[in-house]
């Protein structure tokens, strides 16, 4: 068996294996997954995870199967594609969840942007695209020391 052909079995193993974990075993062995320029050109399917850059990204369970694409780099553009996956935080006050947009927000947890923390008062129902201080009054409130 050739190098390459032994390869691409390991790397449809990892595949696999990768795709069985939960979103917490998965933040813990991030590197099985494929950095998103590798998979340009090949098939995206909701549920799949995958790296861009040094953050764990999964694809919708809400989209629909696509090619990933050069131009669909993960981020605010491609929120109705793409999401984070942060399950390292707990989301209380002494942990809170930091912010990373686009990012689904879940009431009564706790988020960190920019160095203030804000509690989340309603579940925003898909990925936000604006700062969370754009959101006060909205979805947030900010969380002042005094409080």
């Amino acid at each position: 068996m050739s190098y390459l052909s032994s390869a691409q079995k390991l790397r449809a193993a990892m595949d696999t294996a990768g795709n069985a974990l939960s979103d917490a075993q998965a933040r813990t062995c991030k590197l099985i997954y494929q950095q998103w320029s590798n998979l340009i050109g090949t098939t995206a399917t909701p549920g799949q995870r995958f790296l861009h850059g040094d953050t764990l990204y999964r694809v919708r369970t809400d989209a629909s199967e696509h090619t990933f694409s050069a131009e669909w780099v993960p981020g605010v553009p491609t929120a109705a594609l793409y999401e984070v996956i942060d399950e390292e935080h707990s989301g209380t006050l002494d942990d809170p969840i930091p912010f990373t947009q686009p990012m689904e927000i879940f009431k009564d947890k706790y988020y960190s942007q920019n160095g203030k923390v804000y509690l989340c008062t309603r579940d925003s129902g898909k990925p936000l695209a604006f700062d969370l201080a754009e959101l006060v009054g909205l979805y947030v409130t900010e969380v002042t020391s005094d409080a």
